[in-house]
């Protein structure tokens, strides 16, 4: 697997993209007509990626969150709009215009009901999220998986709509439950990646009952089909839990409960798949009643390539994808503690649930039930138990059932020296500020979280950030991520005093290259 993804290109952000915010907002929450002030058992919640924190606050927002869930926000992270998969709303909680009725058929009308009686609302996981089109600032796609019967039937097909700022600045859908294809997907089986060349997107979905998938292409003129590829395992509806792609663009991954893990290469420029690795499915099943009663809810894969986890409804699994036998590789990370809510008299018991990449470079997991906590994976990069697990690390406040943010990655940028970065060789760079690394709070007592912004890291391999001393002498050092831009750090072991903090690199050729430097005060 290491070979096989090695012969990859490196990531590129790109001095060409100014948009890395687009997911710094997340909503959650359900039965917000049920909301308390006093006892706080119902609502809406929201997280946002500011300074050091997850800062997560209380802000209503009238929507009821089932299994889908995605908001998006401007380039610098200030919410736009977000859907549960009935509707489309803006920042101020109203419908944007012609934003009613998302997904309208037979199940949005039952959805409808579920709605009216308070309960739960469109159930369709991973599988709605908004694009910008290349070059507009003001038009966005929506990619949405229409559920177009009611269970235990299912049967769905792959929407778009399109969504507008208008002069006014009101935004509208333009176009609305606009079909891209008849052939349906897989239950949670679309994504997109940014095509090597910096600007257009790639939408990638799996059919339902084949194993092939489907493709096209956004562009600052259109969106247009572009091909189908038939490979690897075949899934159907219910099973298809997540498919997506690595933060440097280069894997792509689908998994589900019955069929398995299927992991492949993906070429940037050609939207070329090719299987790399199939892992077994990982599952348990009730012995007296034959029922499964642990199963995949999300996956994710590290920023490095070698680490795949799968999350199951009590257990979070590691896969070592460079280790000789990779199945025999599958390690337990992380364990759920049963932990009922007697805060809320209808709390739930907590197990993992949906998966999803945050800024931060943390990997973020949703409950299952009905309560106030989500768990992260801190250091996705790490082997074994070191990922650290961190269970209930996030308190809501509001209870949260089968609710999580899905976003591709938006902060990955063009591959230099790929076949097709040619596009811009005449065009002005649209984000041109220099390298910094600022550090928050400062001065710092236990913990501090670094923020840097975008580079060509086509030219930087085994990105490190490292603090010294005065003297010099380096106190801490550790490998990050390039995909995140925020890495929190604990100081608390660190004596007080001043200190320097610089972010470097490897250079192609084996150089360091120092990228920008700050100053840390610890108290």
């Amino acid at each position: 697997m290491k070979k096989a993804i090695s012969l990859f290109y490196l990531l590129s952000f790109g001095l060409l993209l100014n948009a890395q915010k687009y997911d710094n907002t997340w909503l959650w929450g359900f039965k917000p007509e049920l909301q308390d002030s006093t006892i706080l058992r119902r609502g809406n919640s929201q997280g946002q990626f500011i300074g050091n924190n997850f800062i997560v606050s209380d802000v209503p927002r009238e929507m009821i969150f089932d299994y889908t869930n995605h908001t998006f926000c401007d380039v610098d992270g200030n919410l736009l709009f977000y859907t549960n998969g009935m509707r489309i709303k803006d920042s101020a909680s109203h419908n944007t215009i012609n934003g009613d009725s998302l997904n309208y058929g037979s199940f949005w009308e039952y959805c409808r009901t579920q709605e009216l009686q308070g309960y739960y609302s469109y159930s369709v996981a991973y599988s709605h999220f908004a694009l910008p089109q290349p070059q507009h600032d003001s038009i966005f796609y929506l990619f949405h998986e229409r559920a177009d019967t009611i269970p235990p039937v299912w049967k769905g097909s792959m929407c778009y709509s399109v969504i507008k700022k208008r002069t006014d600045g009101k935004l509208e859908a333009s176009k609305k439950n606009q079909l891209l294809s008849t052939v349906r997907p897989t239950c949670g089986g679309v994504n997109a990646c940014r095509h090597a060349n910096g600007r257009d997107w790639w939408i990638l979905y799996m059919q339902v009952e084949t194993n092939c998938v489907n493709k096209f292409l956004l562009t600052p003129d259109t969106l247009v089909f572009i091909s189908s590829q038939c490979l690897g395992t075949t899934y159907d509806w219910t099973d298809g839990i997540k498919s997506y792609f690595s933060l440097d663009g280069s894997v792509f991954v689908k998994t589900g409960t019955a069929h398995g893990t299927d992991i492949y290469s993906f070429d940037r420029c050609s939207c070329d798949l090719q299987l790399l690795h199939h892992l077994n499915p990982v599952f348990e099943i009730d012995s007296f009643s034959g029922a499964t009663i642990d199963y995949i809810e999300g996956s994710d894969l590290s920023a490095n390539n070698r680490y795949l986890y799968l999350c199951m409804s009590r257990f979070v699994f590691q896969y070592d994808l460079e280790a000789p036998d990779v199945e025999a590789s599958l390690d337990t990370v992380g364990t759920v503690d049963y932990f009922t809510d007697t805060v809320y008299a209808s709390g739930g018991k907590y197990y993992f649930n949906f998966t999803q990449y945050g800024p931060d470079g943390k990997i973020y997991i949703g409950p299952k039930g009905g309560c106030r906590f989500m768990s992260t994976i801190d250091f996705p990069d790490s082997g074994g138990v070191s990922c650290h697990v961190g269970v209930r690390s996030v308190v809501l406040t509001k209870l949260d059932a089968f609710s999580l943010q899905f976003s591709p990655n938006y902060r990955l940028g063009r591959l230099l020296g790929s076949a097709c970065d040619t596009i811009y060789s005449d065009i002005k760079p649209l984000y041109t500020q220099p390298p910094w690394l600022k550090v928050f709070p400062n001065p710092a007592t236990d913990e501090v979280q670094f923020d840097y912004n975008w580079v060509e890291w086509e030219s930087i391999e085994d990105l490190k950030l490292k603090i010294e001393d005065l003297s010099g002498r380096v106190v801490m050092e550790q490998q990050i991520p390039k995909y995140s831009t925020k890495q929190n750090f604990s100081v608390k072991q660190l004596a007080a005093g001043v200190y320097t903090v610089q972010l470097y690199g490897n250079g192609l050729s084996g150089n360091k290259v120092s990228i920008a430097n700050c100053k840390l005060v610890k108290q």
